[in-house]
């Protein structure tokens, strides 16, 4: 009896030291995660920032041909 008592404590300890690991590496992988996400943020800020640029671009270079468009109707 006072064995299987022994047995029975010796796997809880070790069942609560597995889960220890076990948390902590899911806080290690959580940390990682983290970080992956503020990177790709990160990266999708400067892609909306040059996309935006582009946009404001293509913009500017229709409003250009517009209005040479209406000078040279204006010369004609």
């Amino acid at each position: 009896n006072t064995s299987n008592d022994s047995d029975s404590l010796n796997r809880a300890v070790c069942s609560h030291a597995d889960l220890k690991t076990e948390i902590c590496d899911l806080r290690e992988a959580n940390d990682q995660l983290n970080g992956n996400l503020a990177l790709e943020c990160k990266r999708n800020n400067q892609l909306t920032a040059f996309l935006t640029a582009e946009h404001l671009s293509i913009v500017a270079q229709l409003v250009d041909l517009m209005i040479q468009k209406l000078e040279n109707e204006d010369v004609s």
